[in-house]
């Protein structure tokens, strides 16, 4: 099954790992992992002038995350339609 993101994104629903809220949650740790994410490019931005969610997907041994302008919330209502 797939779960939208945000921007017309799909990914599977089998390969995410977790969501964290950024609107709520300003971690030192969380901002660790996402810019250590952006320097091995495996940090996809789809909007830059909203940031609510990140998806962390995994599959195959390699992570990759999402910066999605869709809130927690939201995805996991579409979540829990699947």
């Amino acid at each position: 099954m797939f779960l939208n993101i945000g921007a017309d994104i799909d990914v599977f629903y089998d390969d995410v790992v977790a969501i964290i809220n950024l609107e709520k949650n300003d971690g030192k740790i969380n901002f660790e992992f996402i810019n250590a994410m952006r320097r091995k490019k495996d940090c996809i931005t789809l909007d830059e002038d909203v940031l609510r969610s990140v998806v962390i997907l995994s599959k195959n041994g390699e992570s990759k995350i999402y910066l999605s302008p869709i809130s927690v919330f939201a995805i996991k209502k579409r979540m829990e339609s699947i």
